[in-house]
């Protein structure tokens, strides 16, 4: 298991520079307000979630990636740093800049090409940009679906989700072969 530390970013969306601690344990809720009142839209909440992703894979929750994540207008360059713990007190730290990433794990740099790290990161962390987005990202549509939906509706959303609905196609796809075969068989003996 992995637990957040903390996640700098600079130059990233809006922000300029912003470090958010995650160590305290706990629930954390990010919230906003817009200095020009209303609601929160704009005030960056989503852009935490988007930085955790870019972070670890390159790319943001919506696909965004390098040149299209730098703060509008700013001439210094991009970075995002997020540092997390395991259960077995390793520590790792990823830093995506303009000019590439770099992956620490326990203080010590992993070396490799762009395409080795994000492999190393992927293998680490047991994830990849596709489960992430599946497993982190809960649309407000499914959230109202699911709050007045059945078992088996929830059952089928949640396997969406996580990718399990291409395992019951493919079972399907199998067993259609299965039966196919076992039947020749049959009519051979």
């Amino acid at each position: 298991m992995f637990n957040l530390k903390s996640i700098e970013l600079r130059n990233f969306f809006s922000y300029e520079h912003t470090v958010v601690d995650f160590t305290k344990s706990g629930l954390y809720l990010i919230s906003g307000h817009s200095d020009l009142g209303g609601d929160s839209n704009g005030s960056g909440k989503s852009a935490i979630l988007s930085a955790i992703c870019f972070a670890l894979f390159g790319r943001t929750t919506t696909g965004l990636s390098t040149k299209d994540v730098k703060r509008w207008n700013s001439k210094e360059s991009m970075s995002v740093s997020l540092s997390l713990s395991s259960t077995e007190r390793n520590t790792y730290r990823i830093t995506r800049r303009d000019s590439g990433v770099s992956f620490y794990i326990n203080d010590k740099k992993i070396e490799g090409n762009q395409r080795d790290l994000q492999s190393s990161i992927d293998t680490t962390f047991n994830t990849n940009y596709s489960l992430f987005i599946r497993s982190t990202l809960f649309s407000q549509s499914q959230a109202e679906f699911f709050g007045s939906a059945g078992d088996a509706d929830k059952k089928r959303l949640f396997k969406s989700i996580l990718g399990l609905d291409r395992i019951d196609w493919a079972y399907v796809k199998v067993k259609v072969a299965y039966d196919s075969i076992s039947s020749k068989l049959d009519d051979i003996n």
